[in-house]
């Protein structure tokens, strides 16, 4: 679950990831050289930043349940149905 705040107002977005968006952080978000350092770069290009914009563009309402979906080297976060 994930929960913004921001002020007086709390929204809730509840989230579940398929296995291919873990496949897709583990190939961005890990080197041989660095290790797991990355992961924070990867999950923020990958995953805070696409959620926000979203959230910005008013495509995901709150308390809303969404599915994450790797495609094409990016994450799609689409509503439950």
């Amino acid at each position: 679950m994930t929960v913004l705040q921001d002020g007086p107002e709390r929204a809730e977005y509840s989230t579940h990831s398929e296995g291919s968006v873990y496949s897709l952080l583990m190939e961005e978000g890990f080197s041989t050289e660095f290790g797991a350092r990355p992961m924070e770069r990867a999950i923020e290009q990958l995953i805070a930043q696409p959620l926000a914009k979203a959230i910005l563009e008013d495509r995901i309402k709150p308390d809303q349940q969404l599915i994450a979906k790797a495609a094409n080297g990016s994450v799609i976060f689409s509503p439950v149905l």
